[in-house]
């Protein structure tokens, strides 16, 4: 009752607030020259102070706007009245609404805060044609003009400069202007080039041969790669993989030695694969891990604890990011299925509160928060964050592959992960968790990974293992059939395609 009151009060305040800015300049205008009984200068004079405590009052609703905006915490009747501006704001000009801080500066153009290209042109026809010539197939009427626009932005003389720049180094970073030119050069082996900044007309360019690292900034996703990735020699290609088995497939199934397999997965590769393909390589593992295979959701390595007042729709937050570790989120579907409920969707300045809140405790890394600022588009998007689901989903598919002591140890670790049943102790919240499938996608997962280690333990005689295995699908789910001894149920199980592929 408390909440409401205070709630109330705080609407009550905004609302007299409201009609007394809107209703002082209207009078002001009305009396000024309206014939009185006092003198011109006395009323003119009391008029004047009404003015100067309407500019406070006005004044101290701009802060609070921007301080809305940039999303502080903030309480009283002008709070709530800059809340309902930003919120009706947010209908005419929804992208500045979004924002919960600033776009990144313009001086500083890192691969988030440019266009969707984000790579040279000369680079980008560069690219093209290798596809168009590779492709062997006729585009669609649609696309023929834009393809047109893009071969027509060809610049050898760029790549040529790009080439001398590189010269004998396999790998490393090197610094070259967009105007830069220089007559005829090749590649001795093929390499792959990722503009990583760019700053002042000059890119800075990560490059690197097959069999070597290329060094990336942690804020590079796979799905950055995929795009900004360029083969530097002839009729080059591409193919961005993020797990063992991708890159393996990709290797065996390429057509040429001209196509260039980047490895962008969080394991390392044997040393005779890497020889093969390029290792996308960034500074660290992920320095913050959110924990969601348990019943209550656990968030490891914050800078500083979340504020109480906001933690449960923190941790909520930071949990779908970074079970979409690739794809940028929009504020509207965080306000929808994160922080909505059944009263309806979040307001954007809850939004933007849970936003500044999350991102004073993930803490920036190299000068840059760990939850990124909010571009124009209004979308959010975490890194050097990583979910335990992630991780777990990617052992059980490297856990599929190799001799049995690799198998069982790296299937073992996996398990590991499992602390009980997914966020089934959270009292509300994370409907998205079943609805999108994520639930869904572990189960498999621990079904592949239990029946695997069963057989190894049948083919091995060892019980302890057995144990292990059954023990670690008994916390994930108490009543699934591999939770028994039921061979039975087993052989369904393997009849149905689970276990190594």
């Amino acid at each position: 009752m408390a909440d409401i009151r205070h709630r109330l009060r705080d609407i009550g305040s905004g609302l007299s607030t409201g009609a007394y800015l809107i209703a002082v300049p209207i009078t002001v205008t009305a009396v000024w020259s309206r014939p009185t009984s006092l003198s011109y200068s006395a009323l003119h004079f009391g008029l004047g102070v009404v003015l100067v405590l309407w500019s406070y009052i006005a004044v101290r609703l701009a802060v609070a706007v921007i301080g809305e905006a940039r999303g502080r915490v903030q309480t009283g009747g002008i709070a709530w009245l800059a809340g309902a501006i930003i919120s009706m704001a947010s209908f005419l000009v929804p992208t500045w609404a979004s924002a919960a801080t600033p776009s990144p500066p313009k001086a500083d153009h890192s691969l988030l805060a440019l266009s969707p290209i984000s790579i040279p042109v000369a680079l980008a026809a560069k690219r093209r044609r290798d596809e168009l010539a590779q492709l062997r197939t006729v585009l669609d009427e649609g696309e023929i003009e834009a393809d047109i626009d893009i071969l027509r932005q060809r610049n050898d003389g760029f790549l040529y400069a790009l080439i001398r720049l590189i010269g004998e180094s396999t790998c490393g970073r090197v610094t070259i202007s967009d105007h830069a030119t220089a007559n005829v050069m090749t590649t001795s082996r093929p390499t792959v080039v990722v503009p990583v900044s760019y700053h002042a007309d000059h890119w800075t360019m990560a490059h690197a041969q097959v069999g070597t690292r290329l060094d990336l900034p942690p804020t590079v996703t796979p799905d950055d790669l995929r795009r900004t990735a360029i083969a530097l020699h002839p009729r080059g290609r591409v193919i961005v993989s993020t797990s063992l088995i991708e890159t393996l497939q990709a290797l065996v199934l390429r057509d040429d030695e001209a196509t260039v397999v980047v490895h962008a997965g969080i394991e390392d590769v044997d040393p005779a694969i890497a020889e093969k393909c390029v290792v996308a390589s960034t500074s660290a593992a992920p320095s913050v891990v959110i924990s969601l295979l348990g019943p209550t959701a656990e968030i490891h390595g914050l800078v500083c604890p979340l504020d109480s007042d906001v933690r449960r729709k923190c941790t909520e937050m930071l949990a779908y990011l970074a079970t979409h570790p690739s794809t940028p989120v929009s504020g509207d579907r965080l306000r929808t299925r994160v922080l909505g409920s059944r009263r309806g969707d979040a307001s954007i300045r809850t939004l933007n509160n849970v936003a500044s809140a999350l991102r004073r405790s993930l803490g920036q890394i190299d000068g840059t928060p760990r939850l990124l600022p909010v571009g124009p588009q209004g979308m959010y998007r975490a890194f050097d964050v990583i979910s335990d689901i992630e991780q777990f989903l990617t052992a059980v598919e490297d856990g599929l592959v190799g001799d049995i002591a690799v198998r069982r140890a790296t299937l073992t670790r996996a398990l590991e992960l499992i602390r009980g049943e997914p966020l089934s102790g959270e009292p509300r919240g994370y409907e998205w968790f079943l609805a999108e499938g994520h639930l869904h996608r572990v189960q498999r997962s621990v079904e592949k990974a239990v029946v695997e280690l069963l057989e190894i333990a049948d083919a091995t005689g060892d019980t302890a293992l057995s144990w292990f295995a059954r023990d670690a699908m008994r916390r994930f789910d108490t009543f699934h059939p591999l939770a028994t001894t039921d061979e039975g149920r087993l052989g369904e199980f393997r009849r149905d395609g689970l276990g190594r592929t």
